[in-house]
């Protein structure tokens, strides 16, 4: 009989043990709490942050001001106000649950609340700085009523009276470099300040020339070039070349490679000066007259043939560069050492006489 009931006995022990109350896995924990952000500042949205918050409970909030209920403040979030200033913030959150007993957590509290600064940006100007040109950068302000200040400045140096939004550049502010500091004030916030630059220096109304100097023999087969001095303002000033052969344009490049029909013509170069909306201004280089090749030093001739009374001699050039025609004159050198030339014996070739043994 008790073989036949344990059977039955263990079955109901483990129903038993199965059975459990619907909600038991969705009940309250045995512990939890509340935390908020810590600091808080003005127009800041805190909420508030449950840890071990048990899922389907029915929650509420009151946010609290220095230990006083914010009237209307029943939601997880609170958006913070001028009104909350220097005030400590908590919350308290009221937690229930079908079949439970309602639970109470309190949060944290913060220290006072503080104000922030406007959120405020002065875009850079890239431009041609050139004097005459009116500066006006583009300012942005989260707020609309805020109050602007200017102050605008030459290479760090505050100018005195510039104290609008807009800047005319002017002749004696080159080559320094213009910037805006702008401040932008509402209360209750803290004043934001931003600088921007033109990121570029005053340029003058015109370019000034300096000297023009032509680099290079002024031969042909040479590269003549050019070197510039004195021309203002120096780092912005960019050159067009135009060279001439005896009055005529022949090319726009920084250079000129000399030809074998520029020989004993002129040749000068024209050289203008820009410079963004600058004005332009030209200089001319000293011309020089094209001057045939000089050849390097003159290699040496071979001699071909037996040094034999009867004999003909032949002399032959090495390669000249550049190419070269030749002339001849064969010399006669005495034991004395009495060099003479050889009358007729002006060619390529010589025929060797008794007069020219020993």
């Amino acid at each position: 009989m008790m073989r036949r009931l344990l059977p039955l006995l263990l079955a109901t022990l483990v129903a038993l043990i199965g059975v459990a109350p619907a909600h038991a896995e969705e009940s309250l924990p045995t512990t939890g709490w509340l935390e908020i952000q810590d600091p808080i500042r003005l127009d800041d949205q805190v909420h508030a942050e449950h840890v071990f918050m048990s899922q389907g409970a029915s929650t509420s909030y009151q946010w609290y001001a220095d230990g006083v209920a914010i009237e209307g403040a029943t939601k997880q979030q609170l958006n913070v106000g001028a009104d909350l200033l220097g005030a400590r913030i908590r919350v308290i959150s009221v937690i229930t649950f079908e079949g439970q007993a309602p639970r109470t957590l309190q949060s944290n509290e913060s220290g006072p609340v503080m104000s922030r600064s406007l959120r405020l940006w002065v875009e850079a100007q890239t431009l041609d700085c050139t004097t005459g040109q009116v500066l006006r950068p583009q300012v942005h302000v989260e707020k609309d009523e805020a109050i602007l200040s200017y102050q605008w400045f030459l290479d760090g140096e505050m100018l005195a009276g510039e104290t609008s939004r807009e800047l005319t550049l002017l002749e004696s502010m080159a080559p320094r470099t213009a910037s805006l500091r702008v401040t932008a004030s509402l209360a209750p916030y803290l004043d934001a300040t931003d600088t921007s630059s033109t990121n570029c220096p005053t340029l003058p109304s015109k370019v000034t020339p300096g000297s023009v100097t032509m680099v290079g023999a002024p031969t042909v087969g040479s590269v003549l070039t050019t070197q510039m001095s004195g021309w203002q303002p120096s780092n912005r000033v960019y050159f067009q070349h135009e060279w001439f052969v005896d009055g005529v344009s022949i090319q726009n490049l920084d250079y000129l490679e000399l030809r074998p029909e520029y020989v004993g013509k002129s040749v000068r170069v024209v050289v203008t000066g820009t410079g963004g909306a600058m004005q332009p201004a030209t200089a001319e280089a000293t011309g020089v007259t094209v001057l045939p090749a000089a050849f390097p030093a003159s290699p040496r001739a071979r001699m071909v043939g037996s040094a034999t009374v009867g004999w003909i001699l032949t002399a032959e050039p090495s390669e000249w560069t550049p190419k070269a025609r030749f002339t001849w004159q064969w010399h006669r050198i005495t034991p004395q050492g009495v060099d003479a030339p050889i009358p007729g014996a002006t060619s390529s070739s010589y025929r060797l006489t008794g007069a020219d043994e020993g």
